[in-house]
Parts: C-alpha cells; sequence; structure tokens
C-alpha cells in the first residue's frame, strides 16, 4: 500500500519531527521558528463547540479538541492530557478508536454515522491514563462550520469502504500531524531555553512515545489495520522505533467471515485485518462478549486460537452493553499491556 507523499515515512522518529503545513492544523502555525502563543494551541471547542459535541456524547469535561486535516480527510482529535506545549507527550499514549456507529439507519444509507452513545469515547472517560481519542473520517460532523469533515464525505467511507486504505492512510497521517506538532513545539521550547539545536534537544531529551491502538468493533479493525502498516513502515527504517500495541472490544477482525455470518454484502473497498501481512507480528489481544450477537465469540475463536492471538471472553458482556461496567476490572487486571506484565513489541521487525 503506498502512502500519500506528506506520509513519507511512519517511524514515530519521522512522524514527529517532519515539517508539517500550516493548513494541517488550523490553530498552530509550525512554520513558526517559535513556539506558538498558549492561545493558539488548537482549542478548537472555543470557535466551535466540539468540546460541547463531546461531553454531549459522554466524553469528559477537560481536556480540548483538535481539528486536523490531512490529504483526504478531516478527524477530530480528543486529548485528555491537558498537554502543555513545554512538556513532552507522554508514554505510552493509548489511542482509542470507535466502531463503525450508524453505518445504516431504516435499511438506508445513514446520513450522519456517528454512534448516538460512542462506547470508545465513554471508555476514555473512565481511563486513569494519557489517552486520544481519534475519529474516523466523516464522524462527528459540525453543521454549517467551514472546518466540517463533510466536505469530502460520501457514503462508501462508513459503508463498503469503512476499512479501506484511503481510510487507514488518513488516521495514521492525522496521528501523525498531531503528535508531529507537539513534537515539534516542544523541541523548539526546549532549544530555546538551552540554547542548543532542536535536533539535540530530540536525540538527548525525548524519546518517541509507546502506541497503544484500542478499538471496538469496526475500530479494532482500523487499530490492526493501523498497526499493521505502521510495522510495515517501521520495518524499512533504520532509526529507533516506537512500540505499538493492539487491543480490541469485539473487534471485527474478520470482515468477510463476518459478513457471510449476517448475510451482508461483502465489504468490497475495505481490508480485511486477517489478511493484514503483519498480523502474526502485532502485539495484540482481543477481549470478545459472551452475549455479543454482532460480533460472536465463535466467529472469531477458532482463528484466534489458530494464530495464537491472545484473547478472553468476558462474561455478562454483548457487543456495546456491559462494557463500562467492566471496564476498571480489565485495565486492572494482568492482561492490560504493562511494561511489566505485557510489554508491546518494537515496531520494524
Amino acid at each position: 500500500m503506498k502512502l500519500s507523499r506528506r506520509v513519507k515515512t511512519l517511524t514515530i522518529t519521522a512522524l514527529l519531527t517532519s515539517t508539517l503545513s500550516c493548513q494541517s492544523m488550523r490553530a498552530i502555525d509550525t512554520k513558526s521558528a517559535r513556539p506558538p502563543p498558549q492561545t493558539n494551541v488548537a482549542e478548537v471547542e472555543k470557535v466551535t463547540g466540539v468540546m460541547e459535541i463531546l461531553k454531549e456524547k459522554g466524553g469528559p469535561d477537560h481536556g480540548s479538541a483538535h481539528i486536523v486535516n490531512t490529504t483526504r480527510f478531516q478527524h477530530i482529535i480528543f486529548d485528555n492530557t491537558d498537554h502543555k506545549r513545554d512538556a513532552p507527550l507522554p508514554t505510552p499514549l493509548y489511542i482509542f478508536i470507535e466502531g463503525d456507529g450508524q453505518a445504516w439507519k431504516n435499511n438506508r444509507v445513514s446520513r450522519d454515522p456517528t454512534p448516538k452513545h460512542p462506547l470508545m469515547l465513554s471508555l476514555m472517560t473512565e481511563s486513569p491514563f494519557p489517552a486520544l481519542y481519534l475519529t474516523r473520517p466523516c464522524y462527528f460532523p459540525l453543521p454549517n462550520h467551514p472546518l466540517s469533515p463533510n466536505r469530502a464525505c460520501h457514503p462508501k467511507w462508513w459503508t463498503s469502504h469503512r476499512y479501506a486504505p484511503e481510510i487507514v492512510t488518513s488516521m495514521i497521517e492525522a496521528l501523525q500531524i498531531y503528535m508531529g506538532i507537539y513534537m515539534r513545539i516542544y523541541m523548539e521550547y526546549m532549544g530555546e531555553y538551552m540554547g542548543h539545536p532542536k535536533n539535540l534537544i530530540w536525540v538527548s531529551h525525548k524519546r518517541e512515545p509507546d502506541l497503544i491502538l484500542v478499538g471496538h468493533s469496526g475500530g479494532g479493525a482500523l487499530a490492526l489495520l493501523m498497526a499493521d502498516q505502521l510495522i510495515s513502515s517501521a520495518s524499512k527504517q533504520d532509526e529507533q522505533k516506537t512500540t505499538i500495541h493492539v487491543i480490541t472490544l469485539a473487534g471485527n477482525i474478520d470482515t468477510e467471515a463476518w459478513s457471510e455470518h449476517h448475510g451482508y454484502s461483502p465489504l468490497s473497498g475495505s481490508l480485511n485485518p486477517k489478511q493484514s501481512p503483519h498480523l502474526a507480528k502485532i502485539p495484540q489481544h482481543h477481549l470478545l462478549g459472551e452475549e455479543d450477537r454482532n460480533i460472536p465469540p465463535e466467529l472469531l475463536l477458532p482463528l484466534l486460537k489458530s494464530k495464537g492471538l491472545k484473547h478472553r471472553v468476558i462474561k455478562k458482556v454483548g457487543h456495546t452493553k456491559g462494557w463500562k461496567k467492566v471496564w476498571r476490572d480489565i485495565i486492572r487486571s494482568d492482561d492490560w499491556p504493562t511494561e511489566k506484565n505485557n510489554p508491546p513489541t518494537r515496531g520494524g521487525y
């Protein structure tokens, strides 16, 4: 899969140090030789009401919301860290990815696929660790606003092409832009403060954050596809790589089997995570709901067992119901990836 010219390399070292266009993210001037004033950091909620939208959907009342323009799409990134320009990005950094939402409504293609009750936004709110909530293209539209993601949207992007290469690439690119901006600001700030070039500050004071991609349902599919692409690109590089880990909740990791199980039309324009070239190399853990009828455990258990992929079936949990109730127990358990009990494997094999 070829990436756009702006995504020249997806090792996180290059991801964080790439030169970025000032059009990529409206509220930060990346061409400035000095860190922009604090008032220019992308607190999009001040002008768009994004934070209010997220709060209505169950999001937290702290942090900041950001609109990121990629080559093809637009994304909203919610950051619960209250990140400061003179501080490095936290590590590990969790990336929450939502499921398919309302792709169809009353047997018709939905005009807006945004879920009524976004599970991953709610779970991020319940989480005590630093995390980003990365929206999928065309989700959370901003009505009548010039930055609305509807500018490049077609229903295929949340139906047949919901896991298309263009979607995966755009989500990685959005993450690249967001993390790259904050890493550049940090390096420029520290370089100015210490009187050293920013590249020396990078080498001496900062390592790239480890990434843990957490996806529900179709978000689990995208998490695996993103990790596969990141690892594929990292394997071609010589510099230090980030660590990558994937956790899925009722993840749609075999889209062909899922379509056949429900009698749906095949997702003709989408990638199937099962066929990812680096699937076996991705450190991953799959959590399944015992009462899930959308992605029943018996649909995936043969694949998970044959590939030797770590998994667990959780009692009294359905596709969306019950996850919030058991979430705190999950992140406290030995199943949750930490440096101590389940260290992620470095990208680039």
